[in-house]
């Protein structure tokens, strides 16, 4: 196992991964979510950034009353409680989709688990870069010795065609790699 995972370049602190909780599927079996993944039958799922949770429900509980008669003749009225909620989690990523039903009961906790796992995958969101950091990304673009001036502008270009650069920015700094 352990050579399978270093040739899977597999992370092992994923491991260590501390479980949110688990909500048992009506059917069998249950849905494990971990601050890092999810797990489902034999299945395992990473978060990624693009991972968004959902949990339904439909339907209702139905309450109906009758009248019956015991042996001495007397009339009670009995009611009858008939459940015909369903509901269901459902996660969606930008590479796998999983859905599974659950106990209408296990909905508030389904939900918190969501909520928990939105949270860690918020925090797996590109955060924005600042004006300090595409300025530390064009420093470094022109300190770098050993590339060769197309390299550079190329980088460059790449910097401005994703509207991280101005045209002026671009310009000043092509200006500097060809020591005009």
């Amino acid at each position: 196992m352990e050579q399978a995972i270093l040739q899977t370049s597999f992370d092992r602190s994923l491991l260590d991964s501390p479980r949110f909780g688990y909500v048992a599927a009506p059917g069998g079996g249950s849905v494990e979510f971990f601050r890092d993944f999810v797990v489902f039958g034999q299945e395992a799922y990473d978060y990624e950034a693009t991972t968004r949770g959902q949990v339904y429900v439909d339907g209702g509980i139905q309450v109906s009353s009758s009248v019956v008669h015991d042996k001495k003749g007397r009339q009670q009225i009995v009611e009858r409680t008939h459940d015909h909620r369903a509901a269901n989690v459902q996660l969606t990523s930008g590479t796998w989709t999983m859905g599974f039903a659950i106990s209408p009961d296990a909905v508030n906790e389904s939900r918190r688990y969501v909520d928990q796992m939105s949270i860690r995958v918020s925090e797996l969101q590109p955060k924005n870069a600042t004006a300090a950091d595409i300025q530390g990304m064009v420093d470094q673009i022109l300190r770098s010795s050993g590339q060769p001036p197309a390299e550079k502008l190329k980088q460059l270009s790449n910097l401005r065609y994703d509207r991280l650069l101005s045209d002026d920015e671009f310009q000043r700094a092509k200006n500097k790699i060809l020591g005009l």
